[in-house]
């Protein structure tokens, strides 16, 4: 069975999701000026899910190793650890990590964290690790291990902008995706650009091993936007 998205899944099973969960909450000032309020600064989940149907443990796309090869089905789903920090208002901080618990070892960890200034700068770093569990993967020298990152500038009219953002595969020491994004609006017009360059470093039967893209887009006043099809510039302001 292909599983591709949330949408797939093993039919003749139920699902039964639990677990605790602890929230921290401090006083903050949302606004300068205002008077300060509570909001929540610290959410700490351990869950886990329990399946009436084996089968659906190899499939549930809420969990990145469901798949892994030597995966066997089980009843239950990895122990899931997630923690989000929101101690500002321009940065938060989320970590997640899945324990295995048949064989009671990590099997996979990502943490991110993001930071806004005055609407005028926003940044992210995120870094995910698949953990080595010799009885389901014995070669452990392509598993997962990535580090990405992006930051978007922009003027306060969002007349003038850019945006780069980037993929790096740890585990075989090469880039995998590049985009470079600029864009200019004026009143009667508008104009955007986007450069995209993929690679697979590691990967064996790709017959072609980069790739690069270059995207133009246009606007016109009463007229709308002319864009690709491929859905590049979306996110682009116009």
């Amino acid at each position: 069975m292909l599983v591709t998205d949330s949408v797939d899944g093993i039919t003749g099973g139920t699902n039964l999701a639990y677990g605790v969960a602890n929230r921290f909450y401090a006083k903050r000032r949302l606004t300068p000026g205002q008077p300060a309020q509570a909001r929540e600064i610290v959410d700490v989940e351990l869950t886990q899910t329990y399946y009436t149907n084996q089968q659906q443990a190899l499939y549930d796309v809420q969990y990145q190793t469901a798949q892994l090869a030597g995966s066997v089905r089980s009843h239950f789903s990895p122990l899931t650890l997630s923690v989000r920090a929101m101690p500002t208002n321009e940065v938060n901080a989320t970590m997640r990590a899945d324990f295995d618990s048949r064989y009671h070892s990590l099997r996979a960890i990502s943490a991110s964290t993001t930071y806004a200034w005055s609407n005028l700068v926003q940044a992210n770093v995120g870094w995910s690790k698949t953990g080595c569990i010799p009885q389901l993967t014995p070669d452990c020298s392509n598993l997962g291990h990535d580090i990405d990152a992006g930051t978007t500038i922009h003027t306060r009219d969002n007349r003038y902008g850019s945006t780069y953002q980037f993929n790096f595969d740890i585990t075989h020491r090469g880039m995998r995706n590049q985009q470079i994004t600029g864009f200019y609006n004026a009143q009667c017009c508008g104009l955007a650009f986007q450069y995209q360059s993929y690679s697979y470093p590691g990967a064996s039967g790709i017959t072609i091993p980069a790739n690069h893209r270059f995207f133009l887009s246009f606007t016109l006043a009463g007229l709308g936007n002319f864009s690709p099809f491929n859905g590049a510039l979306s996110g682009v302001p116009r």
